[in-house]
Parts: C-alpha cells; structure tokens; sequence
C-alpha cells in the first residue's frame, strides 16, 4: 500500500531524521511535535502571475499549475533546508521568476500566439533543472 503522507518530527526545536506512516506513535508534548508533508503527487497552484513583455506590454497570467511529487527519501533534507512549506520557494517563487524571465525576452505576439504552446514546456523543463540542483527528489510532472 502506497503512503500518501509521512509525518516528520521535530524534538526540542531540531529537526529529527525520524520519518514515520500514518498510525498511532508516542511523542512527549512540549518537546515533541509533528509536522505532515504529502508524498503523492499533487497540484499546486500559482495565481495571478504578472509579466512584462519584451515591449513593456504588462500582461497577466491568471492561474498556472504546477504537479508534482516529493520523493520519500528526500523530505527530510528537502525539509531541512526549505522548511515544511518548500513548495513556496522551489515552486511558486520560483514559477514567477521564470515567467517573468520568459516574458522579458519575448513580444507580446510571441507570448500568446507563436510559442503560447510551448510556454508550459519551457517553464516545466527549466523548473525541474533547478530543482535537480537544488532539491534533488522533488520532481515536476506537468
């Protein structure tokens, strides 16, 4: 059966290398605490991104998805080095950025008639690189 979430533990304030299932575990209020992060794929997302166009035409993309998958072997160090809310900067920091990157070096014609199909794969492609990088088993399916 596969795990749709798995609980991390944090003793005294520190990050522990504990990752447990869903069931019944003992912990010792005020020392112990547990934060849940989902390991199935799931959807995130990002609204009302704004864009400048080459030409300095402000555009507005109203809703950009983003799914993805955490790896079970990679939450804690994913956690360790982005917090629990990791998708905000590897994922809706990040998707802004490279909108806006994309859009800085196209004209406004480009954007939504000749490459509006290829946007999603540009953005996917250059999101999963940095991630490689920086959060090896985070991956982006669509």
């Amino acid at each position: 059966m596969m795990m749709m979430k798995c609980f991390i533990t944090i003793g005294g304030g520190a990050l522990l290398t504990l990752i447990t299932a869903p069931g019944y575990h003992v912990m010792f209020p005020f020392l112990t605490s547990v934060k849940i992060v989902q390991i199935t794929l799931h959807k995130d997302e990002v609204k009302n991104i704004p864009c400048g166009t080459s030409g300095g035409t402000m555009i507005h993309f109203e809703k950009i998805e983003v799914v993805n998958i955490l790896s079970r072997e990679a939450v804690i160090d994913i956690v360790r080095n982005y917090t629990v809310n990791y998708d905000r900067t590897l994922i809706f920091d990040k998707i802004h950025h490279e909108v806006n990157q994309f859009c800085s070096v196209h004209t406004l014609r480009e954007i939504y008639i000749d490459l509006f199909a290829t946007i999603d794969d540009h953005i996917q492609r250059t999101l999963q690189n940095d991630l490689n990088i920086l959060a090896p088993g985070l991956h982006v399916s669509s």
